[in-house]
């Protein structure tokens, strides 16, 4: 079933106009039928949805000058693909580079957070969290029932791969963090036990206990716990 789906804003909500399906006929047919139609009509909703979101956040200026060095942008425009809950999604976006050649930056995508390759952030999110608990071949049954969407193992691999890489560099940046307070404004160094969550394998997450230490000031204002 193709589709022609026309979305119009206003002040308040949006028009959405969906042609290519026969409602009348639709309600005729057997039920199990009309939910898959139906489903095929709220991912190409959600598809143009997408696309209008991404095309939203191009940026058309001739330089970008609020980064450290000053790009130009392309002359040519250049077509981004992008693999969204809703199946793939193309925008025409331009991409800039400085005068001296080298990495091109993209501000659609900086802007929409399209750091797992190519995955929009929902879809990424939800590769990682079915991968801590299925595997690549049941995750792409699942999608496809689901959601109608076409993964590869090897793609969906390859994204929970870059999920997990950039949670590692925030956690690393996280680590052993020194608190900004004043040595001598600490008077009181107190320890203590707390619990937390941790994943153990083959037995989902449980409850563990962990160590923490306060600092205090002479008033007795906490600053700081690690």
């Amino acid at each position: 079933m193709e589709l022609s789906i026309k979305i119009e804003t206003k002040t308040t909500g949006i028009n959405i106009c969906v042609e290519g399906m026969d409602w009348k006929e639709t309600r005729l047919r057997d039920f199990y039928e009309g939910e898959i139609q139906i489903q095929e009509m709220l991912k190409g909703i959600g598809h143009e949805l997408t696309r209008q979101l991404l095309e939203e956040k191009r940026d058309e200026a001739e330089k970008q000058e609020n980064i450290p060095t000053i790009l130009s942008r392309k002359t040519e425009a250049s077509e981004g693909c992008y693999h969204s809950l809703y199946g793939e999604v193309s925008v025409s976006r331009h991409l800039y580079q400085s005068s001296a050649g080298g990495k091109t930056v993209c501000p659609l995508e900086d802007a929409c957070h399209l750091k797992f390759g190519s995955a929009t952030p929902l879809l990424a999110e939800l590769i990682a969290w079915k991968l801590s608990s299925q595997t690549p071949a049941e995750i792409r049954a699942d999608f496809q029932k689901s959601h109608r969407l076409n993964s590869s193992t090897h793609y969906l691999n390859e994204i929970g791969q870059r999920v997990g890489a950039i949670a590692l560099k925030q956690e690393e940046a996280s680590i052993c963090r020194v608190p900004k307070v004043e040595p001598q404004s600490i008077q009181v160094i107190a320890s203590g036990m707390d619990g937390t969550t941790m994943p153990i394998v083959g037995e989902a997450y449980k409850e563990a206990m962990s160590g923490t230490i306060a600092l205090y000031d002479e008033l007795g204002q906490r600053q700081t716990t690690q």
